[in-house]
């Protein structure tokens, strides 16, 4: 990654049950799901943060059209 360029990354719940026993990364792997993200940052642009997901009915409408129109 080029310095200034957009970053990717989470922010996990470090306090989670799935993540207190053993080694992070097995824990990840083995024990662990999507509800110990935090904070999801994509190309610099957060899209979750505290577990909440900004704007989320419009993106499922927009999904819903787009499924819609291709007949599903």
């Amino acid at each position: 990654m080029a310095p200034g360029a957009d970053a990717d990354f989470l922010l996990l719940r470090a306090a989670a049950p799935e993540l207190a026993i053993g080694e992070l990364a097995s824990d990840l792997v083995y024990a662990a799901s999507g509800a110990v993200v935090d904070t999801t940052v994509v190309a610099g642009r957060v899209l979750m943060r505290g577990g909440e997901v900004p704007e989320l009915e419009e993106i499922v409408a927009r999904a819903r059209e787009r499924a819609r129109r291709l007949g599903l």
